[in-house]
């Protein structure tokens, strides 16, 4: 579980998984640039991209699902019901439950 860890870090085009052991494991992605990361669930954290949505990955660093992926996506929040509420850079806030993204306009 993700409480294993001592830390999840992204720095540049790579990210460190870093575990309270002592092991290291780093993973490069190519052409997305971070902007924040974050506790997914107890098994997965997340990370938004600047113009390439977000990244949902598992302890191994392995890609699980991607979605908003024209977004620049900065924060996920899961509410009581599952869903998650998704902020970006350049177009409001995302809902998505079901895997369904909700978009309405606000007056």
């Amino acid at each position: 579980s993700i409480s294993d860890y001592l830390k999840i870090a992204v720095t540049g085009s790579m990210f460190s998984i870093i575990k309270k052991n002592g092991l290291k494991k780093e993973i490069l992605f190519s052409n997305k640039e971070p902007i924040e990361a974050g506790k997914y669930d107890a098994e997965h954290f997340w990370i938004g991209f600047r113009g390439k949505g977000v990244g949902i990955y598992d302890l191994n660093g392995c890609l699980t699902q991607q979605f908003l992926t024209k977004h620049s996506v900065t924060k996920i929040i899961k509410d009581s019901f599952g869903g998650l509420w998704i902020s970006t850079l350049d177009s409001g806030v995302f809902y998505l439950k079901n895997n369904q993204i909700k978009e309405s306009q606000l007056a």
